[in-house]
């Protein structure tokens, strides 16, 4: 018997027109080609830490930007945004951008708290 790695080539199943009894018994043969290494605890805790403070910082910048935009006026006229090429009322971008920065922060603490509850 030889020490010679074996390899064989087979072609990749379809994943339409084929049943799942033929997908997984194509799959069975070799196992498969590549696996992920699977995360220790303390690795999905540090991204799901990362994921948190990217989400907090967003909301926060914009939930901020929101402000500012709602409480600016300038010399008692209408304020415009340029967006896109567009004069927006800043005030409705304002409001908007508030919403979704609060949005964020939200999604933020629902990422914290299903951490939490799943470990």
């Amino acid at each position: 018997m030889s020490n010679e790695l074996k390899y064989e080539i087979a072609p990749m199943p379809s994943r339409y027109g084929q049943s799942q009894t033929a997908l997984r018994q194509s799959s069975d043969k070799g196992g498969p080609l590549f696996r992920l290494p699977s995360l220790d605890r303390l690795s999905v805790k540090f991204i799901r830490f990362l994921t948190s403070a990217a989400l907090f910082m967003a909301g926060g910048l914009l939930a901020v930007y929101g402000l500012f935009a709602l409480t600016f006026n300038e010399r008692g006229g209408s304020t415009y945004v340029m967006l896109v090429g567009h004069r927006l009322d800043a005030h409705l971008v304002g409001a908007v951008s508030l919403v979704v920065g609060l949005a964020i922060i939200a999604a933020g603490f629902a990422h914290v708290l299903r951490g939490r509850l799943h470990h």
